[in-house]
């Protein structure tokens, strides 16, 4: 036919565009479903960790130099020591429910003589500085502490007031210790068998999946429509093309919908 000779240089470009841009839906869609993986991930993690048995310290960090696996994550842990409250330092820029405040992290000197950093919940920013109105501060008495195992936080290149620091960057803790300091992982407090005065405690993390699966198949979506678009403009092309050039062509009524069928209604109603 004379119409597709004439034109199938510009719909071979057409469909190259199209399986270009399908290719990028495809490939975006797959990136939305690695993520949603990843979070499933996390989900699952502290689904399954979250309420284990607490166990020691020393059965699941052996050294004051292991690294935390991601799968032991919000594992949680006993150890017995006391804490070395005038070591306490407050992290920055901590916010709960909204309101701004820090975080409070306190030395714990277990009996191996090992110093783990425990992060004794939150405190608010004072009404009137930049700084809590008050901390509570443990004692030195022995106890028996359940804690949730947290990794490092990575360096923030922030400065920070003397005794506060901008992200729980376990290796600059340690060097404020004269003890051996776990440097990567530290505890999230749960309990004390002696009661201490507490900060707020940090609520259990609530973690839902997102939209990256919906994203994912709204990217399949457009990639297929891209390819039902390319029909739909060839077909009234070679429409156009037939109704011009071919006086047998009749070309099929078009179906009325119900707007149009309203519309005829309404003309009739005026013309009675």
């Amino acid at each position: 036919m004379n119409f597709f000779r004439a034109s199938w240089r510009r719909y071979v470009a057409w469909l190259i565009l199209v399986c270009l841009f399908a290719a990028g839906c495809v490939l975006l869609s797959r990136w939305q479903l690695e993520r949603r993986a990843e979070v499933v991930t996390v989900i699952d993690t502290i689904s399954n960790n979250y309420n284990q048995e607490p166990k020691p310290l020393r059965d699941l960090l052996p050294s004051l130099l292991t690294p935390l696996p991601a799968n032991k994550k919000w594992l949680p842990v006993s150890v017995t020591g006391h804490y070395l409250p005038e070591m306490t330092t407050l992290v920055r820029n901590r916010s709960l429910g909204g309101s701004p405040g820090f975080e409070v992290l306190v030395p714990f000197l277990s009996e191996n003589n090992e110093v783990v950093i425990i992060d004794r919940g939150w405190v608010a920013t004072g009404s009137v500085q930049d700084s809590p109105d008050f901390v509570p501060t443990p004692n030195h008495e022995q106890l028996t502490l359940v804690g949730r195992l947290m990794p490092t936080e990575p360096a923030l290149n922030r400065t920070a007031p003397q005794g506060q620091i901008p992200s729980i960057y376990l290796p600059s803790l340690a060097t404020m210790n004269s003890a051996q300091t776990h440097i990567n992982a530290y505890l999230l407090l749960d309990s004390e068998s002696v009661k201490q005065p507490q900060a707020k405690h940090l609520p259990e993390p609530k973690f839902g999946e997102g939209n990256h699966l919906s994203y994912a198949i709204q990217w399949i979506i457009f990639g297929v429509l891209a390819f039902l678009t390319l029909i739909w403009a060839v077909r009234k092309e070679l429409h156009f093309y037939r109704a011009a050039n071919d006086p047998n062509y009749v070309a099929k009524p078009k179906k009325k919908t119900a707007t149009d069928k309203d519309a005829e209604a309404e003309d009739l109603l005026l013309m009675l």
